[in-house]
């Protein structure tokens, strides 16, 4: 504080008016204790009356039980590896969001409250399973309870949560019991949800396999078709193209050489078999002579034998070129016997129907008669030729392909670049295909493995890290918390207690209230006159009353302050200690109840007899204004100017 300017500061002043406050704090304090010791008696009974009745209430307040058990839930590996698949979505995050609504549920509250046997006699199939009207009571008695559910996710990780499920109920026996049968009811039926889902599951891959297999087929069939089709797309193989002109050009080069090889020797066998017809015709007829019969006077027994010999002849040369068989051959040999026998019988026919030699002989030789038939070596040089012909048009035909494919080939090594983007494609669809076969075959598998595996292993695995705990002590209300609000109802009512004691007393019980309230001022005080009568009142009141009220009052405290504790510490010996009062006052009340006219008659009698008894309060003789109290004290006041 600083001091005004033209004015001198003094330091004892501050000094005087920070001890004025301290003296003035003090007393207020002294005050205060001087009401508490003065209206000590309008203080300590309120209190201990209050705090016994809100004791004894918070006995009948409801009391709310808990019970918290703590799972695990982890994925199984094949599990996580089906994550965002068509048929499943993400099995990881599927339970997450209904949690929830899959244990609070009206099927699992029913289902745990026959689990856990909540309802006596509940009615029953021959199999063990509620009824339909069983099953309506666990619904209606599973709604009652899911409010005091609550259900708590905590996610460690991707694939492993920790659900934490709590029951709050009105009997400490309940929640544990209620508890365990909802985690276990929940377990089952997230199974049995799982195992439906993994069927599910299993069934869209094994189409997905089939159709895809279906598909691998497919591109393969077009893929080598396409490659057979383009040589030389193959990108992993880019000089097949090359090799296969260079391959077609050198089978051209080699048809043309051989083409030209066999046209000279086909011109070489034809006019070989000029000149051998125009030797065996002379041959023949130089033979024959004039015996040479025409083709057109030939018995029909000659044109038999004739066609025998010729048949015999092609079987022969068959042999020869298709089996490879030499003249050495049984076969063979056989074959030519018969043509001899053959040939023997001709001549005998010639010889019989001849005439006119010369002139006919020319004229059958001319004609191509049948004395041709039988020279093997103008038929092996016909056959020969006509093979050669054959080859020569195989080879025409062949180079003719030859040419188509060296144009297709070339054109094609001039869009090679194009026909391998296209291949390209191909391959990867296939290769595409393929993996995906094999993963949902692979998945396939694996879903097979679980859906077959113990119920334990089944896709998920629960694990009970803490069981369901124990209902001891309830959570509502608490003892600290009764006892704080009882010992300040208590202290409320002590200080209500005293504060109407203090403002309707008018009595003065010190000096400081005399000048005060009077502007008195006092001169000397002198103490109360006690008699010997008043003295051992006094004493009796000190010694016997006061000492008994307290222990009465302080016992009634104790015992309803360790009542309430005992009942929300120990309910269980709290109930023992309970049994026999409560049967007492059931017997009395029961008594009392049988005997009501007699009772509230005679109840009215007792209470005016008690009335009538009850001696009449003697009433103090009045006090002069100028004596006043304090601490069983007499002040004697004097006016002034006396």
């Amino acid at each position: 504080m600083k001091p005004e300017q033209g004015s001198q500061f003094d330091p004892r002043s501050e000094r005087s008016s920070e001890d004025s406050s301290f003296v003035l704090l003090r007393n207020n304090i002294f005050e205060v204790f001087r009401i508490l010791i003065l209206r000590r008696w309008a203080f300590f009974v309120p209190f201990c009356l209050v705090v016994c009745v809100a004791t004894i209430i918070s006995q009948y307040i409801p009391r709310v039980y808990k019970s918290t058990t703590v799972i695990e839930r982890r994925d199984h590996p094949v599990l996580i590896n089906l994550q965002q698949t068509v048929a499943t979505g993400e099995f990881a995050r599927f339970f997450r969001p209904t949690l929830s609504r899959d244990v609070k549920s009206i099927d699992a509250m029913a289902e745990a409250v026959d689990n856990a046997g909540l309802i006596p006699n509940l009615p029953r199939k021959p199999d063990g399973t509620p009824t339909e009207e069983g099953w309506e009571l666990c619904r209606e008695k599973g709604a009652e309870l899911a409010h005091g559910v609550n259900v708590r996710l905590i996610q460690r990780t991707e694939h492993l949560d920790q659900i934490q499920i709590t029951f709050e109920g009105p009997s400490p026996s309940l929640p544990q019991k209620f508890v365990r049968a909802i985690k276990d009811a929940y377990v089952r039926r997230m199974r049995e949800q799982l195992v439906s889902m993994l069927a599910d599951a299993k069934t869209y891959f094994e189409n997905t396999a089939r159709d895809q297999r279906q598909e691998i087929s497919d591109l393969e069939s077009e893929t080598l078709a396409f490659q057979a089709e383009f040589i030389g797309i193959d990108p992993t193989n880019p000089g097949a193209l090359k090799l296969k002109l260079t391959s077609l050009e050198s089978e051209r080069s080699e048809l043309e050489r051989d083409l030209n090889m066999l046209s000279l020797e086909t011109e070489a066998r034809r006019r070989r078999i000029e000149q051998h017809k125009m030797r065996t015709r002379q041959s023949m007829a130089m033979q024959m002579g004039s015996a040479l019969p025409t083709k057109h006077n030939l018995s029909p027994e000659a044109q038999a034998i004739e066609g025998e010999i010729l048949g015999l002849q092609r079987e022969i040369h068959d042999l020869k070129t298709s089996r490879r068989m030499t003249d050495r051959h049984p076969d063979i040999i056989e074959l030519q016997k018969r043509i001899d026998r053959a040939k023997g019988q001709l001549q005998t026919q010639y010889a019989s129907t001849s005439t006119d030699s010369n002139a006919l002989a020319s004229e059958h030789i001319a004609a191509g008669g049948s004395p041709l038939i039988w020279d093997m070596e103008l038929a092996d040089l016909q056959l020969d030729l006509q093979d050669r012909e054959n080859r020569m048009a195989a080879m025409e035909q062949r180079l003719r392909v030859i040419d188509s494919d060296i144009t297709k080939h070339k054109r094609l090594e001039d869009n090679i670049f194009r026909y391998r983007k296209d291949f390209q494609i191909k391959q990867d669809l296939l290769a595409q295909a393929r993996a995906e076969h094999t993963m949902n075959s692979r998945r396939v598998v694996e879903i097979a493995g679980i859906l077959n595996a113990d119920e334990s292993e089944r896709g998920i695995s629960f694990t009970e890290l803490t069981p369901p705990t124990a209902c001891i002590r309830p959570i509502s209300p608490r003892s600290t918390t009764v006892l704080a609000l009882s010992i300040l109802a208590g202290l409320g009512a002590g200080a209500v207690g005293v504060l109407r004691k203090e403002l309707f007393d008018q009595t003065y019980h010190t000096t400081k209230q005399v000048t005060r309230s009077l502007g008195l001022a006092v001169l000397e005080s002198v103490e109360e006159f006690i008699t010997s009568v008043e003295r051992a009142r006094m004493f009796r009141r000190r010694v016997i009353y006061a000492p008994a009220i307290v222990f009465v009052l302080m016992s009634a405290v104790g015992i309803s302050c360790a009542a309430a504790l005992l009942s929300i510490e120990k309910p269980d010996t709290y109930e023992r200690y309970m049994t026999k009062p409560r049967a007492l006052w059931q017997s009395v009340w029961n008594h009392n109840a049988a005997n009501d006219s007699t009772v509230v008659s005679d109840s009215k009698d007792a209470t005016k007899e008690k009335v009538q008894e009850k001696p009449k309060a003697v009433k103090p003789p009045p006090v002069h204004p100028k004596i006043v109290k304090e601490n069983d004290t007499a002040f004697a006041s004097i006016e002034t100017g006396q």
